[in-house]
């Protein structure tokens, strides 16, 4: 209970107080945090729209996906969707500068979202990730000729910061379950109880992109594949084409970039 009036009054006065103030050197709690605002950046996602053509619904998507991630609209108490990177120390001042392991993982997260606490869900590992820290320069940048160019542009992730070492593992994006090759994040934390410049990328091969089928709740692009939503894939209405190739040098598909911002939480 001492810690979570302490969160919240962290909340109402961050300028003043620093997330050690919470994380304290007792080893309470294990550092985690939550994205609060997820968004693809590239490639966009594009869908025909009866009567009017096709349409760039990259907007949409993430719209979907970030309503999901602040609200409760089954009214069960929990946020609808939660990802949390728990790292293996208490300290947040490791965030940028100690090499660290730390698992992704799924979680109950209570609504608000401004004053949410977080507990793992029934199978909640997504990944166990390596973290890499730097002091100066950039995290993690796309990958030299993966990108196209879309507005807004891919936020780089610049010092302090850390980046992971690559990992498959396979997101959910709004009720979208996609197996990402050689992933990575990473952020800019700089004391406090948020980060910035999130930047979350993976790769998704053409053909594995093709058996995705997008549930039939999820408004206009319900029942396509993943791949007909972006430039170059089968059934795509883009004129486009923003095909890569994968970290294997021979796999067609596309390097996915997302950026996020984090909120540090309690993490039972």
């Amino acid at each position: 209970m001492r810690n979570f009036v302490l969160l919240s009054l962290l909340i109402i006065y961050s300028s003043k107080i620093k997330a050690e103030d919470i994380f304290t050197n007792q080893f309470e709690y294990l550092v985690a945090t939550r994205i609060s605002n997820f968004n693809l950046r590239d490639p966009h996602t594009f869908s025909p729209i009866s009567g009017f053509g096709c349409f760039d619904i990259t907007d949409s998507l993430n719209s979907e996906v970030n309503v999901q991630i602040s609200t409760d609209s089954d009214g069960d108490g929990n946020l609808d969707l939660s990802f949390v990177t728990q790292y293996y120390s208490d300290q947040p001042a490791y965030l940028t500068n100690k090499s660290m392991t730390a698992n992704l993982q799924s979680a109950d997260c209570t609504a608000p979202q401004d004053t949410t606490t977080c507990s793992p869900t029934v199978d909640p590992l997504i990944g166990q990730l390596a973290t890499n820290p730097l002091d100066t320069g950039s995290c993690l940048l796309p990958i030299v000729g993966t990108t196209t160019g879309y507005v807004p542009a891919i936020i780089t992730t610049g010092a302090p910061c850390h980046s992971t070492v690559p990992q498959n593992i396979t997101i959910n994006l709004g009720g979208i379950n996609l197996p990402l090759e050689n992933y990575q994040q990473a952020l800019r934390y700089q004391n406090g109880i948020t980060t910035d410049q999130g930047l979350h990328l993976g790769f998704i091969s053409e053909a594995v992109a093709e058996t995705i089928i997008i549930p039939a709740s999820i408004p206009v692009i319900g029942g396509q594949t993943f791949a007909s939503l972006l430039p170059g894939g089968m059934r795509s209405c883009s004129t486009g084409d923003d095909r890569d190739i994968g970290p294997d040098g021979q796999t067609s598909g596309w390097w996915l970039y997302f950026n996020s911002e984090s909120g540090l939480i309690e993490f039972f």
